[in-house]
């Protein structure tokens, strides 16, 4: 178990996280809180071990410091005080509302299932599991365990349900039998605000989300286990207040050993007689008590069986209990299969409770089983049946006030596995699977440019893909194909991926379809380059050319080209990626491709800003971004105006920078991708620092560093330790400034990333020279000339040059200074860079005359 640290230690490890906060003294601290001197002295001295008794004290210290959520709630922890949320929901008074109202209520996800009406006769268990799960530290493994049918999901749901209060930080839900662990881990990860997108290898990405759960209570249920490697990735580390709970069929999985199993029996009589007596009532029950006990005997007494029974009686009120008996005793199939218990006994009871229904209902029913998802809608239900919307929606309410459908969540459905085969023995119409396929497939069409959507269908669309392979239906299979790949490859399901992009380019190649062959091959050459293969991401990406071009379909010809393009980027090509944007900007300009149009303006000025070129470069952001507002591409909108920012900073325009972050950061907080947040927070930072506004400055580099260190963010984590070399420069503290700039371009080097290289020995060397440490900054700049070609990089050439420029002169050289001067100064002036007011105000302090040596 991991020992609680003190208040005290709490408080100055928060405190030390930010400059804003260091520079406080205790008598100003008392000033901003409207606490004692004395009080805040005691605290951080820590003469008080647990920390104030009163709550509301530390909401004073934290409004002062400028706690976020997350601070405070460890603050709150630390002084033994509940956590912001539960408090939230403990205060009475308008006072203590207003009190927590700094910060904003952040609403924990709840993913449960729904809970049966007639939930009964799991007490003992639910009590054990519930008392496990609420001690100060629960179990990280509780596994349930029994046979289909006996409940395992009702029961997880109820306690799902009855602890979602004691897990404050959210209930996290996987259907274990149709979710793909990798996925699953993603999803489960943007319920609690964090983006794991980037980690592509299933190892990494377990991890990552094992560190959030360290630092949350979540209850995660993972239903329907079948083997080890479902439950491993997502088992709490030991320590955290967060729990696992399982269910599966099998009691032999060694992941289960380290859990704490509970076994869940068939119902007992007494269970049995319970659930009638709820559905029914008493009185009916206790005059057919005898028959009942007979009923619940060939349904082997497992919990589903009986409660289908129940309603099927409550359904037909002319039906006895006897009666429904003896129909069961006439099934032809428990003739054949007289064992009392068996799965046989209890599809007679299926077949019996199939008969009551309406004609409609029954067909409607067996259709139900082509959804082999985690669970589908009515929208689904509609299309395959060819019935209204409306006329669905009435007819799955039906099936689930006869028990025989559970609605999962609200307006979603699903059928149990012994159901599911029951139903898909009666399914007898061929056109309700080719209804199924086109339904989903046409879904991963339309809505492969939103991600969340296909992670709602993933499942459905998967199957729907299968049978489309295995009735040769060619043209679903390359639809829905290329809608599912970006899901696919946003969830690091890259076998799957390449698997499927197979199928569907064999497809393709046999309908001759050239357009769609191009489009697969572009996805496959991004899974090369994702993968590091630039060389073979290259050759299957030139492969794709001449289908698209003789397709003459815009989206396969941009799609090549920018696939060059980034390619040439990765290479630090830059000017050959420009090149190929350029074209592709053309192609979609030229074809009316308004995404494309967008999207190549914003990969095209991101290009030309890492070169220096800055002229024109305006006008084609802005109208990227009127573009991506009128088609309403939020994510190509983010992103354009990040690259404007990039642009008013070059520049020298902090303030507009400034304004196109705060806008751009909002698109990513809306849009729950915490890569571009840190990124774009570290940015903001950057422009704070240039206005002096060095307090918002380092609370956005504190929220982007936590972040980034927590997601294993390499790249995001050098550009946040790069912008604190800034910050502490600006200070005037330059011990902590080396050491940021060290610390970032030491993992730039590992990293391999030549740009960030680049940079932070530019950014460097200029603030030693600002402080006049020349023998420091000369080998930084030595390296960036020695580093590159000018005709790549000019602007970390100009840099450079200046800044050996200015040693020279402090070194008396003035004949050099003047050279280096000159030629700086040509390089700022073709690219517009800002600099070139204070060059030429070094030249004219230097006295350089034309005729000095160029």
């Amino acid at each position: 178990m991991v020992e609680q640290e003190d208040f005290q230690g709490t408080l100055l490890r928060l405190t030390a996280k930010t400059i804003h906060r260091q520079v406080l003294s205790y008598g100003q601290i008392a000033r901003k809180s409207g606490l004692k001197e004395r009080t805040i002295v005691n605290w951080y001295s820590g003469r008080i071990k647990r920390g104030p008794r009163n709550w509301r004290n530390i909401i004073a210290l934290a409004v002062a410091l400028q706690f976020d959520h997350d601070e405070l709630d460890e603050l709150l922890h630390a002084a033994h005080h509940p956590r912001l949320d539960n408090l939230r929901k403990q205060v009475k008074t308008v006072e203590d509302k207003d009190l927590l109202a700094t910060w904003p209520s952040l609403d924990p996800p709840f993913l449960a299932e729904n809970t049966l009406p007639y939930f009964t006769n799991r007490d003992a268990a639910l009590a054990e599991i519930i008392g496990l799960l609420t001690l100060p530290q629960p179990p990280s493994l509780v596994s349930i365990e029994g046979m289909p049918g006996v409940g395992k999901t009702e029961l997880a749901a109820v306690i799902a349900h009855q602890l979602r209060a004691h897990f404050y930080d959210g209930i996290l839900w996987v259907d274990a039998a149709s979710s793909d662990p990798m996925a699953s881990l993603g999803e489960l990860a943007t319920e609690l605000r964090y983006d794991l997108s980037h980690y592509k290898q299933l190892y990494n990405r377990s991890r990552a989300f094992k560190e959030i759960l360290r630092k949350r209570k979540v209850l995660i249920i993972l239903d329907g286990v079948t083997s080890d490697t479902q439950i491993d990735p997502f088992v709490p580390p030991v320590g955290s207040l967060s729990s696992l709970v399982v269910t599966t069929q099998r009691r032999d999985l060694w992941t289960t050993r380290i859990a704490h199993p509970v076994h869940i029996e068939e119902f007992t009589d007494a269970d049995v007689t319970q659930l009638f007596i709820n559905v029914l009532g008493q009185t009916r029950v206790m005059a057919e008590q005898q028959a009942i006990q007979i009923l619940a005997s060939y349904a082997g007494n497992l919990p589903i069986a009986i409660d289908i029974a129940a309603h099927s009686l409550k359904g037909a009120s002319n039906l006895t209990a006897s009666d429904y008996l003896h129909l069961i005793e006439e099934s032809e199939e428990h003739l054949l299969q007289l064992k009392v218990g068996t799965e046989a006994n209890i599809l007679n009871l299926f077949e019996t409770s199939f008969e009551q229904l309406p004609p409609s209902q029954q067909r409607f029913f067996t259709t139900l089983s082509v959804f082999t998802g985690p669970d589908f809608n009515a929208e689904a239900a509609s299309y395959v049946n060819s019935i209204p919307v409306s006329r669905a929606n009435a007819l799955l309410f039906a099936l689930t006030g006869s028990s025989l459908l559970k609605e999962t969540t609200r307006g979603r459905y699903r059928l149990h596995t012994l159901l599911h085969r029951y139903a898909n023995s009666k399914l007898k119409a061929p056109q309700i699977e080719e209804r199924m396929i086109r339904f989903y497939t046409e879904y991963a069409r339309t809505h492969r440019y939103t991600p969340s959507a296909i992670a709602r269908e993933a499942g459905n669309i998967r199957a729907a893909l299968d049978l489309a392979l295995q009735q040769d239906r060619k043209r679903e299979l390359i639809d829905g194909t290329i809608g599912l790949y970006k899901y696919l490859e946003a969830s690091g399901l890259f076998d799957e991926a390449r698997l499927r992009l197979g199928q569907a380019l064999v497809a393709a190649t046999q309908l001759s379809d050239k357009a769609a062959e191009a489009r697969i091959i572009i996805y496959q050459a991004d899974l090369e380059r994702i993968g590091g293969d630039l060389e073979k991401a290259q050759v299957i990406l030139e492969t794709a050319i001449l289908p698209a071009e003789e397709s003459q379909d815009v989206e396969a010809r941009c799609g090549v080209w920018q696939g060059m393009g980034t390619i040439r980027a990765y290479r630090r090509d830059m000017a050959g990626a420009e090149n190929e944007f350029q074209r592709a900007l053309t192609i979609a300009r030229e074809g009316g491709y308004d995404l494309g149009i967008c999207t190549q303006l914003s990969n095209l000025c991101a290009s030309r800003l890492i070169q220096g070129k800055l002229e024109g470069t305006t006008d084609m952001l802005r109208e990227g971004l009127d573009l991506a507002r009128s088609i309403n591409a939020r994510e190509i909108e983010a992103t354009i105006l990040a690259n404007l920012a990039s642009l008013e900073d070059s520049l020298g325009h902090t303030t507009e920078a400034n304004s196109y972050l705060k806008q751009s950061l909002d698109l990513a907080r809306k849009g729950a991708r915490r890569s571009s947040i840190i990124n774009l927070s570290a940015h903001l930072a950057a422009t704070e620092i240039d206005m002096g506004d060095y307090s918002s400055a380092s609370a956005h580099l504190l929220e982007a560093l936590i972040q980034a260190r927590e997601l294993g963010d390499t790249e995001a984590l050098i550009r946040v330790l790069r912008n604190y070399g800034e910050l502490y420069s600006a200070t005037d503290d330059a011990i902590a400034a080396d050491v940021h700039f060290a610390e970032a371009l030491q993992l730039a080097r590992v990293a391999k990333n030549d740009l960030l290289v680049l940079t932070i020995l530019t950014d460097w060397g200029e603030r030693l020279v600002d402080r006049k440490a020349y023998a420091q900054a000369r080998p930084h700049f030595d390296e960036v000339t020695e580093f590159t070609l000018k005709e790549d990089f000019p602007h970390f050439w100009g840099v450079a040059l200046l800044g050996v420029a200015e040693i020279s002169a402090a070194d008396g050289n003035h004949e050099e200074a003047c050279r280096y001067a000159r030629e700086a100064l040509a390089l700022f002036e073709k690219l517009s860079d800002p600099r070139v007011e204070k060059t030429t105000a070094f030249l004219s302090k230097l006295s350089c005359t034309d005729s000095t040596p160029g």
